[in-house]
């Protein structure tokens, strides 16, 4: 797993905790491994990857000023 799925996988995890465990419609939201690995949820973790590549870009972004 790359650096940037493994901080899509913390973000997601942590967006889960953050609403509790369920989806809008009370289904409880799976493992990020399960999440990543469901073809018909591809369209969803891949987005995720996308939020996990800017978050660190972000952070990389905030490195590079305090250098």
């Amino acid at each position: 797993m790359s650096e940037i799925e493994t901080i899509a996988g913390v973000l997601y995890t942590q967006y889960c905790d953050a609403v509790g465990g369920k989806a809008f419609n009370g289904d409880p939201l799976p493992k990020w491994s399960e999440f990543r690995a469901d073809p018909s949820k591809q369209k969803q973790s891949d987005a995720w990857v996308v939020v996990g590549r800017v978050a660190a870009e972000m952070g990389a972004e905030v490195i590079s000023r305090t250098k």
